[in-house]
């Protein structure tokens, strides 16, 4: 076995030689990976108490931040909701307006002899726009419970 020679002042050193396979299996290194995995609006609680740690009163501050921010998104869907309703409501007030004019349309060419303008008219044109001003946001219903599940 080999050992070093201890050098004296006024003698250089030698290397040391490069270890044996033997030895880099002797003295192999273990290494160790921990993941860990927080989903959620807030910072992981060990985080959350390392930010507190370092900066007194930033978990309360955080958690403020996190109050405030929920309130401000019910707050928009509730608005988005009325919009919903508002916008529904015109729509149907619309397609009223829009059959009852279809309506006198048809009657007067009826009256004036155009009786298959009147019928293309008071049949086709009439029921086709008013399903398309009453059902004009069905696409978005289904889009909406279709992403809802994804989540």
């Amino acid at each position: 076995m080999w050992s070093p020679a201890v050098a004296s002042d006024n003698e250089p050193s030698l290397p040391e030689p490069a270890p044996t396979q033997s030895q880099n299996r002797i003295q192999g290194r273990q290494f160790s990976l921990t993941v860990e995995d927080w989903e959620g609006p807030i910072p992981h609680p060990a985080a959350l108490r390392g930010f507190e740690e370092v900066c007194p009163g930033s978990a309360a501050q955080i958690l403020a931040e996190f109050h405030t921010e929920a309130a401000h998104r019910r707050q928009l869907e509730i608005l988005e909701a009325k919009f919903r309703i508002k916008s529904t409501y015109a729509g149907q007030a619309s397609a009223i307006i829009f059959g009852l004019a279809a309506l006198v349309v048809a009657g007067f060419a009826v009256l004036h002899h155009a009786q298959w303008i009147g019928s293309i008219i008071g049949g086709g044109v009439i029921v086709a726009g008013m399903l398309a001003l009453l059902r004009r946001d069905g696409g978005r219903e289904t889009n909406n419970t279709e992403r809802s599940e994804d989540e």
